[in-house]
């Protein structure tokens, strides 16, 4: 069965029409999808109902596409409030507490915390407007549609209830909870004049007011701010503590309470909102937003986290030119655009135009149409409105981006893989010499690698040759996982009770100084890599210059054959032999001792468990791709005995690329993947939270070569399941071994380090005993109801994996994965009871190279301690390098940045998550019969449904009319890898983690990132 393409009303899925609990209007009375008059809160009537179908109508022909609020802006949507009763504040002064001394602890309770009885929260009402509230009650389930959802009073004196997911900012326990409770609002919720529901809500108007109150002082730093925040190539990521500590240096602002320090932070909230020109809040935008379960791995009932950033330098400048040109500029670019819209110039010529010749004076105008299809805030739209051949008013994201593509910009067919993205100017900056950007290549260098191209290649030596003592013999052999060159593995055979698995990682902790130009520049972009935001299906831009990359990385040599005769016991591999390594290769190696005759073999892990930094120079490097990997691990490349009495191997050469693999690398692989087995098994016990490894990213670019117009073409694929599962394993389950190791050497050895920790979350207060039925593919075991995240494991497979199902049930009971610094930790999701230390991507992650930062200093003190005192002078060059020579940093230096290191990977999951997302709807925008279904978990529940009876229907046309219930929800699309918006009928199971298979394509806009499924 194929998919189907039917063009319906969305109106007819999306308008928010809950039962009336609470008083005689309805909970929720703005529209999902609002019309084209976005002005304020709407019913279903029947001029709503014909507007709607004359919008299906137009767009089944083409004409127009459906708009919606794509931004919500709560400077706009809240109203101007002024409290002139003192009564009114000497409440609240009576009911709120007193200051905090840090604002670290405001912030990280906001954040990381429920939101709690009389927590002040902004949140948009049906995706259609911005409202203010206070909790009344908190959610009373974690999987039921309809109690996992607070309980608001909003400063319109309604009642609502509000989902964790639609709350944009959190002041957490403003009002003393016990108060709140004692008032009895809920219990005479019928009564809207009752005093205290009274008397409450002009407390919200006072906490709206205090919070106007400062938005002077912020609307005047805020350019300080951005200026000391921006970077000139690429957003930068801003959490509101380093904001709020930066105007505490500028200009001190006097909090008396806890309520005024909380109404501070929701102005520093609004500010950032509101000003386009220097910041960006991607939170506003109501349909990009994601729920925990499918983006973080967390529980919902935790507020959605909203991400701040700077914009770029570059957007600033042109974001400040637009708002300052007049009518007459935008008149003569509507004449331009006009022009070429006539003309119809070539790609190049489109270029040359706008770089070179005296229409550059337009191009910030082109650049902010670029940026508000990334970011469309209300305030730029309304200033580009004033060009006319842009699309009728109100502008959207996809009348911008088709304006641009009949300009000839954007999907020319010179230039068709445009990526809005990257042309955006948000990742990095353009070339001069390009108009648009379909690749990483038409970007300019970052600071990053101009400074390492600038830099001598001798600041990168090796300085800790005193570390690398540890011998390997002549057979050692190192083999590089796929796609990876920074890590491999390796098994050494001591004796048959003792064996020595390795985990080799680059260290670039021993070459890149503390005191180098580059380390300053990763502590001054919060290590927010360029090459950690591109998706995996382009070719990343190198976070160092390539040469220093390829000291670094480890490059495959050739078999270092023995030779015929040998000095007996010589280990250093012969020195002054002419078999000499033509590249130095240093590695940070993670050595597990592993007994297999020991009956339980993972007792005491952390006794058995070193680090030590090597020379493997003169070591044979194999790298190994999926395939061959997977050959390997199943047996099928061994070299038969067979084969040695044939006189012809093959009838011709093979085509494919054969491994230089011996007997002895086959049983290595394959005694590496026995223990890696067996360190699964164990976090399986600790009720690990595993599914099944993906290979790489799920869209890809595929160049061919047009022969009739000599010209490369470039497809989109979606990449099916790869049929490597055992290669997969091996490497996913190689890093997890790497962070666990790590873990418990820096646990037992007393290294502070900084901890991936995620543990449950709080369930007081909640329904015991939820039953969800739990799909999955044991046949041996039927459907379960599952009550409790440890009975997920009755849904793992022959190997072990959860299914996806299990999965979102399991991750709905854990707290947020946390940066936490000390030498202990624990990590549940991954079943690692001493937690997860990242060290495997140093080379693109400043967590990692400063974890490996800290081992290193470690190390080296317990290498050099006894000498230290005699022979000082030595090592003094690595203090002006600046390392520390007696051991590692102090806990309280790491715990200071772990925030800004939280939210640059926050911000780079953003980007990459919106980068596919985008390319994959593009590809279903294109073939839409690509799958034939698909298999969805649902993660939330948006609605109870609406009843569409067939005497409103006698002017609907376009799709099938249906007198039933329909009911919208997220889920999580197992084949597309993201969530998307489905439509199910109200008497099927909508729990959170309940399967549901949609084989219907309703509407798909991939510039918006909206998918909808029935």
């Amino acid at each position: 069965m194929r998919v189907s393409i039917r063009r319906v009303s969305l109106l007819r899925h999306f308008h928010q029409a809950s039962p009336r609990l609470f008083h005689a209007s309805p909970l929720f009375k703005s529209q999902f999808f609002s019309s084209n008059d976005s002005t304020g809160e709407k019913s279903l009537t029947a001029a709503s109902i014909a507007k709607s179908d004359e919008l299906s109508r137009q767009c089944v022909s083409g004409s127009t596409h459906f708009s919606y609020r794509s931004f919500l802006d709560p400077s706009n949507s809240l109203p101007e409030v002024e409290i002139t009763s003192p009564v009114i504040k000497a409440l609240a002064s009576l009911m709120t507490f007193k200051k905090v001394s840090l604002w670290q602890q405001v912030c990280q309770k906001n954040i990381e915390e429920p939101s709690a009885v009389g927590s002040v929260i902004e949140f948009h009402s049906g995706m259609a407007e911005i409202e203010l509230g206070v909790v009344l009650q908190p959610p009373t389930s974690i999987f039921h549609h309809f109690h996992n959802r607070m309980i608001v009073l909003t400063m319109n004196n309604e009642l609502k209830r509000v989902h964790p997911q639609d709350v944009t900012f959190v002041a957490n326990e403003v009002f003393q909870p016990e108060w709140i409770r004692s008032l009895d609002i809920i219990l005479n919720r019928f009564i809207e004049t009752f005093a205290p529901r009274a008397e409450l809500v002009q407390l919200v108007h006072y906490f709206l007011a205090t919070s106007r109150s400062f938005s002077p002082i912020i609307d005047e730093l805020s350019p300080r701010l951005h200026s000391h925040i921006a970077s000139e190539s690429g957003t930068a990521p801003v959490t509101i503590l380093k904001l709020v500590n930066m105007i505490s240096l500028f200009k001190p602002v006097h909090c008396e309470n806890y309520l005024e320090q909380s109404a501070f932070l929701m102005a520093i909230h609004s500010h950032l909102c509101s000003d386009f020109q220097h910041w960006m809040v991607p939170g506003c935008m109501p349909m990009e937003r994601t729920t925990n379960l499918s983006s973080l791995k967390f529980s919902n009932s935790i507020p959605y986290h909203t991400l701040y950033f700077a914009t770029p330098l570059p957007v600033m400048s042109d974001s400040i030119e637009l708002m300052e040109f007049d009518q007459t500029v935008l008149q003569d670019f509507n004449a331009l655009a006009s022009d070429i819209l006539k003309r119809k110039p070539s790609f190049d010529d489109l270029t040359v135009l706008f770089s070179i010749w005296k229409e550059s004076k337009f191009k910030p105008i082109l650049n902010m149409i670029k940026f508000a299809i990334i970011y469309p805030h209300p305030g730029l739209l309304k200033q580009l409105a004033n060009c006319k051949l842009l699309g009728t008013t109100p502008l959207t994201q996809k009348s911008l981006y088709d304006f641009m593509v009949s300009l000839g910009v954007y999907e020319n067919l010179e230039n068709a893989m445009t990526d809005p993205l990257l042309s955006s100017n948000l990742l990095a900056s353009l070339r001069q010499t390009s108009l648009v950007a379909s690749s990483v290549k038409d970007l300019d260098n970052t600071p990053l690698s101009k400074i390492g191209r600038a830099s001598d290649e001798r600041n990168f030596r090796e300085h800790f040759q005193h570390l690398r003592k540890r011998p390997y013999f002549n057979d050692h052999v190192m083999y590089l996982l796929p796609g990876q060159l920074s890590m491999g593995v390796s098994l050494e055979k001591v004796s048959t009770r003792k064996y020595l698995i390795n985990i080799h990682i680059v260290d670039p902790a021993t070459k890149v100084t503390p005191s180098s130009s580059i380390f300053r520049e990763w502590a001054l972009n919060s290590a927010m890599f360029v090459n950690r935001f591109f998706p995996n299906h382009d070719s990343s831009s190198p976070l160092l210059p390539e040469s220093l990359l390829k000291q670094m990385n480890f490059t495959e040599t050739c078999s270092n054959k023995t030779a015929d005769y040998f000095r007996v016991g010589d280990l250093n591999f012969m020195e002054g032999s002419k078999n000499l390594p033509t590249k130095f290769q240093s590695c940070m190696t993670v050595t597990f001792a592993y007994n297999p005759s020991l009956q339980d073999q993972l007792k005491n892990m952390a006794e058995k468990v070193s680090i030590s930094f090597d020379n493997i120079s003169r070591s044979k490097i194999i790298r190994l791709d999926e395939t061959n990997l997977e050959a390997s691990l199943l047996g099928e490349s061994q070299p038969s005995l067979l084969k040695t009495f044939r006189l012809f191997n093959r009838a011709k050469p093979s085509e494919v690329k054969e491994m230089d693999l011996d007997i002895d690398d086959h049983q290595n692989l394959k005694f590496i993947e026995t223990f890696l087995k067996i360190h699964f098994t164990l976090r399986n016990r600790n009720n690990a939270t595993a599914v099944q490894p993906h290979s790489g990213s799920l869209i890809r670019k595929v160049h061919h070569f047009d022969e009739e117009n000599g010209t490369i073409k470039t497809d989109l694929q979606l990449s099916r399941s790869s049929p490597e599962q055992r290669a997969l394993f091996f490497k996913s389950e190689t890093n997890m071994l790497l962070g666990a190791l790590t873990a418990m050497y820096c646990t037992n050895n007393n290294v502070p380090v900084i901890f991936r920790n995620q543990n449950f979350a709080d369930r007081s207060g909640y329904s015991e005993g939820e039953g969800i039925i739990i799909k999955h593919k044991n046949a041996f075991f039927p459907e379960f109801t599952a009550k409790s995240y440890s009975q997920t494991a009755f849904a793992r497979d022959k190997n072990g994996y959860v299914s996806m199902p299990a999965a979102k049930f399991a991750y709905n009971h854990l707290d947020r994965e946390q940066l936490e610094t000390g030498t202990t930790g624990q990590n549940i999701g991954y079943g690692l009871e001493n937690g997860y230390v990242n060290v495997g991507d140093p080379t693109e992650n400043i967590e990692a190279f400063l974890n490996q930062l800290q081992i290193l200093t470690h190390v080296h003190f317990k290498t050099v301690e006894g000498s230290l005192a005699t022979d000082f002078s030595r090592y003094s060059h690595l203090k002006a390098l600046g390392y520390q020579l007696h051991g590692s940093l102090d806990q309280s230096v790491l715990q200071g940045h772990t925030a800004e290191l939280d939210c640059a990977q926050m911000a780079a999951n953003y980007y990459q998550q919106k980068s596919e997302r985008y390319w994959i709807l593009r590809k279903l925008e294109t073939e839409p019969e690509i799958l034939d279904k698909y298999s969805c978990v649902v993660t939330r529940v948006h609605e109870e449904g609406i009843v569409l009876t067939r005497n409103n229907s006698s002017a609907r046309s376009g799709f099938e009319l249906r007198p039933d219930v329909t009911v919208t929800t997220s889920g999580y699309c197992e084949e597309l890898r993201m969530e998307v918006f489905v439509v199910i009928p109200a008497n099927s199971p909508n729990a959170i983690g309940t399967e549901i298979i949609a084989k219907t394509i309703v509407y798909v806009d991939a510039i918006s990132g909206i998918l909808v499924l029935e």
